[in-house]
């Protein structure tokens, strides 16, 4: 269950992350236009207050799109004083700093060892060395769900401070280069964080790679159900054929319930299963 408990608590992180940067740009006078968990086309969306409340098939991350990020519009992101620019960008941030606080209180009792032992449970996963993760999980751990919650919330504040495009660290430093490209900078800001973001990806995808087989085992019903559900969500917002690809993975998860007690899998089919459907009958 470790890994399940992993995909939930990603989204739970990436949902309150971009939280924080749509409270923060409404409350700071900024147009939001989309608030989005996973990327690509919807398959499930509604409009609230002006706002497009994504889900789309790559969960596995989020965005929130807000007005003149790409040009210098009145109420536009870019058009605001810088002040207000770091404090929507830190905002997500600030969001999961505050829940690992919580789930250190909750936990551990206390945020300094709820700070040492994530910190030395991020040494032991890149340096491969799972001694310390056997030795917490053995004599402190008591919630596994909220101390992996608190563990990915603490790696999400640390990775999006790092100084790199596209992130909410990279973001604080390249705004400081409109006082050189002034009239230009609006497509920079664009390039440099459609750059930064395939990178970004494509290290975390190698960093994936490199502790997965170590760190994570999936067997080849799991590896082969996940990809043809990710598959089927992909492809049914634009074909109806989706929901075939989709329902193949799924029969795979119900298999996995009832041979290995997988019980969430089966919950999160019957939701899934009936947004499928809706967006099936829809394209008929």
């Amino acid at each position: 269950m470790i890994w399940v408990y992993f995909i939930i608590n990603i989204l739970i992180a990436v949902m309150l992350h971009e939280l924080g940067h749509l409270i923060a740009s409404v409350l700071l006078g900024v147009k939001v236009k989309t608030y989005s968990i996973g990327f690509g086309k919807p398959y499930l969306h509604k409009k609230i207050f002006g706002i497009d409340f994504r889900i789309t098939p790559w969960l596995l991350g989020g965005y929130v799109s807000r007005e003149g990020e790409s040009n210098k519009s009145p109420n536009g992101f870019l058009a605001q004083r810088y002040y207000k620019k770091v404090i929507i960008l830190l905002a997500g941030v600030a969001v999961n700093a505050l829940l690992a606080i919580i789930g250190y209180l909750v936990v551990y009792k206390s945020i300094s060892l709820g700070l040492w032992v994530d910190w030395n449970m991020i040494k032991s996963i890149f340096t491969r060395d799972y001694s310390f993760l056997a030795l917490v999980y053995k004599t402190i751990i008591v919630h596994p769900f909220l101390t992996q919650l608190t563990l990915i919330n603490f790696m999400l504040v640390i990775s999006n401070l790092l100084p790199f495009p596209a992130l909410d660290g990279g973001g604080i430093w390249t705004l400081w280069l409109e006082k050189i490209w002034k009239k230009d900078f609006p497509r920079l800001w664009s390039l440099l964080n459609k750059i930064g973001f395939i990178v970004f990806n494509a290290i975390v995808l190698l960093g994936t790679l490199y502790l997965y087989k170590d760190f994570i085992k999936f067997n080849p019903i799991d590896i082969t159900a996940t990809l043809f559900i990710l598959a089927g969500l992909a492809i049914i917002p634009k074909n109806r054929n989706g929901w075939i690809v989709y329902s193949i993975g799924s029969v795979l998860w119900m298999y996995l319930t009832f041979i290995a007690g997988y019980y969430f899998g089966s919950i999160m089919n019957v939701v899934a299963i009936g947004i499928a459907w809706k967006n099936y009958r829809g394209k008929k």
